[in-house]
């Protein structure tokens, strides 16, 4: 009886979440959770099975979601049926018909339900592995490296016995790490590699697919994280007040900059993980520990994940503030707390109304969160773009242009 009522319950999820691309309210949301939380029951071949359910819900969501605003899309291509697309048309053609304020709702809601069936369609697909290892939770701030499969090793990158420094390339910077997960992070571990007295896993999350390639692959350390035999409850990305994510970026001023995805905050563990055998000065310390962070990732941390991870996707993300032929000091009139001066590449965050913050790069670990004059920056912007109002649609080169996106309403 137990497993009729749970495969009941699973057929009537299954077909809700056919729907859940119109809204869904908190009551849903708790009890696709619960499904995401356990999976006991179903054989290796019946989560195969639902992982291609769900993932072709969340690639719907995502085709309706693109038709109105930037959506980003962790769910590789996937063919769906004509019934299927013209059910998705039908979709955007009622949105088209809605007030811009309730399709806004609507549009936010869609976005909770793309990344709960892209949740569970990973779930699925991970645990249909027989190989699968169970979950894995961050303790603390942790680190991923992109690494050769055939020789994983963080060791030699973060400060071996005998050496003095990390990995540096020829910009000064460790090419390897890819991000720093904050903690509570699920990763699902793929394998596991033992590299003289230490242990990695091979892992994957919502951003990283372990099985990106043929010779790298995602690494982390083993004393970061816990074993546990259960999904761990994921957390929906919540945009703070505007206050707190002023906040949050202010508190990061000082940070050196460094490319790629990291974690303003340090991680501290690292310098007694990879202990060094020479005594470090504090801006050495500062580098080991990965107290850096680039520009949009500032964002992202500010915002609690709320935001896109790439510059590239904050090109047109939110609305375009209308720029184009308008004058520095034009500009400076029209601008708001937050809005985004973002060109491809990099993003400036407006603080006030004569400031702006910014992870920027310099040579030889001189760059970082700063705040600068937003007259002094926008007059060196000038210098080499122009204003524009749509980046996509504008003929000027990339490397001669910029935008300016503001959230819907108010943050």
């Amino acid at each position: 009886m137990k497993k009729f009522l749970w495969a009941l319950f699973v057929w009537i999820l299954n077909i809700w979440f056919a729907w859940a691309y119109v809204t869904i309210d908190e009551a849903d949301a708790v009890q696709i959770e619960k499904q995401i939380n356990s999976t006991v029951g179903f054989s290796y071949e019946q989560k195969k099975e639902k992982s291609k359910v769900f993932y072709a819900l969340a690639r719907k969501s995502y085709e309706i979601r693109k038709a109105f605003t930037y959506a980003t899309n962790t769910v590789p291509d996937v063919e769906l049926s004509w019934k299927e697309w013209d059910n998705v048309k039908k979709r955007i053609a009622i949105l088209k018909k809605l007030w811009s304020a309730k399709r806004w709702r609507i549009l936010t809601q869609l976005r909770t339900a793309q990344y709960l069936a892209q949740e569970l369609w990973r779930l699925y697909e991970i645990e249909s592995n027989p190989t699968f290892q169970w979950y894995w939770t961050a303790l603390t701030a942790t680190p991923v490296f992109q690494l050769p499969r055939d020789n994983p090793d963080i060791n030699e990158i973060m400060w071996w016995p005998g050496t003095q420094w990390p990995k540096f390339d020829e910009s000064n910077l460790i090419r390897e790490v890819i991000v720093v997960y904050p903690k509570w992070t699920v990763f699902s571990l793929i394998s596991k590699k033992i590299k003289w007295k230490f242990v990695y896993y091979e892992v994957r999350t919502n951003e990283f697919d372990g099985k990106n390639n043929g010779t790298h692959s995602f690494y982390i350390d083993s004393r970061f994280v816990e074993v546990t035999e259960t999904h761990p409850k994921d957390i929906v990305p919540k945009l703070p007040s505007s206050e707190q994510i002023l906040l949050n970026m202010h508190n990061a001023i000082g940070s050196a900059y460094i490319r790629w995805w990291t974690h303003y905050q340090w991680v501290p563990e690292l310098s007694y993980y990879f202990p060094s055998d020479v005594q470090l000065s504090a801006g050495q310390l500062r580098q080991k520990t990965l107290k850096w962070v680039d520009c949009s990732w500032l964002l992202y941390q500010a915002t609690n994940g709320y935001t896109p991870r790439n510059s590239h996707w904050l090109l047109t993300y939110w609305n375009a503030v209308e720029i184009e032929w308008n004058t520095i000091d034009q500009i400076i009139k029209k601008l708001r707390p937050l809005d985004l001066i973002v060109w491809a590449g990099h993003v400036i965050i407006v603080y006030d109304a004569n400031n702006v913050i910014e992870s920027r790069w310099y040579p030889w670990f001189k760059g970082g969160v700063m705040m600068t004059k937003t007259k002094t920056r926008l007059q060196e912007i000038f210098e080499t773009r122009k204003p524009v109002n749509n980046w996509s649609e504008s003929k000027l080169p990339n490397a001669g242009k910029f935008v300016v996106r503001r959230r819907y309403g108010i943050m």
